[in-house]
């Protein structure tokens, strides 16, 4: 049907006189620094890192890897920029806490982007947790170095991550060769434990090779901190997955992009043929054992009947 001209015009009508009245046109919001005493900060911090420990999910844990020893002697960590934050993921949710960006400059700076890290150092919290351990950290760009500092370590801790957002599509595939990475520190040390901050699910080629798997997902503000009471039991993990875990790209309803155009150019006009059956749905009704399923997380209290 039709609307009259003048309905609209009430309805931006609305619109506009509210943003003139609170000011949004004549004196927009600019960028400042957080205007909160440092103990009401403190506290916002303790919600967000509670937050973060209530959602982790511990995806395995072969041999009662964790929760670490307080008394280990040498710990690698290896990866994600640990040594200066944790990924949040792009679009509206997205806030720089105190401290800003963590990790400046990492592709895409701009929209969807910027990519950006908060500030609250996974390395900085295990090293407050095992005062007496020899922690060393390596970028895992140099996979020999790496693996030459999982060798000599007790344990290796790998964080790898997946930047996501609003408005666009990513891959189920770790960038940068993460997953090579994963495997050469779980080859040099049979004590590999994976830590990945990823907005969903990811591909796992090396899940056969690890002790141990935490999903942080993007942890936030105090991220770091939570990542490591994780680790060494401070918190119980209790979360568990809101969605499937694929084995690979096969369990897919759609596992290849294949409409084409007339010139045969693959297009992004695509049919659903998995009508209803989204998610675990699909699994169950193709009979796929998911890599981990709807529901999945571990824990560290034993439960017997």
């Amino acid at each position: 049907g039709e609307v009259p001209e003048a309905r609209l015009n009430e309805m931006a009508r609305r619109i506009l006189r509210t943003m003139f009245d609170k000011g949004v046109i004549d004196h927009p919001v600019e960028s400042a620094p957080i205007d909160l005493p440092a103990k009401d900060l403190e506290a916002h911090a303790v919600v967000s890192r509670e937050g973060a420990e209530q959602g982790a999910v511990l995806l395995k844990n072969d041999g009662d890897i964790l929760p670490l020893r307080a008394d280990i002697a040498r710990i690698a960590v290896i990866g994600g920029h640990a040594d200066k934050g944790v990924l949040a993921g792009g679009g509206s949710s997205m806030v720089y806490g105190v401290g800003g960006n963590a990790v400046p400059g990492v592709a895409p700076t701009s929209w969807p982007g910027p990519v950006m890290y908060h500030p609250s150092s996974p390395l900085r919290a295990i090293k407050a947790l095992a005062p007496k351990a020899d922690v060393q950290f390596a970028g895992g760009e140099d996979r020999a170095a790496a693996a030459s500092l999982a060798a000599k370590s007790d344990v290796a801790i790998v964080f790898v991550t997946l930047w996501d957002g609003e408005s666009l599509d990513g891959s189920l595939t770790l960038p940068g060769d993460q997953d090579a990475l994963v495997s050469a520190v779980a080859h040099a040390n049979p004590r590999a434990i994976v830590v990945l901050e990823t907005g969903g699910a990811v591909f796992m080629p090396w899940v056969n090779e690890v002790k141990g798997i935490v999903h942080a997902w993007y942890p936030g503000t105090s991220g770091g901190d939570a990542i490591a009471n994780l680790l060494f039991g401070r918190v119980n993990p209790s979360g568990r997955l809101p969605i499937s875990f694929p084995k690979d790209a096969s369990q897919l309803a759609r596992p290849a992009l294949t409409t084409t155009d007339a010139a045969g150019k693959k297009t992004g006009n695509l049919t659903y043929a998995e009508g209803a059956t989204v998610g675990y749905k699909w699994h169950d009704a193709k009979k796929l054992p998911p890599l981990f399923p709807f529901g999945f997380g571990l824990s560290y209290t034993r439960f017997a009947y």
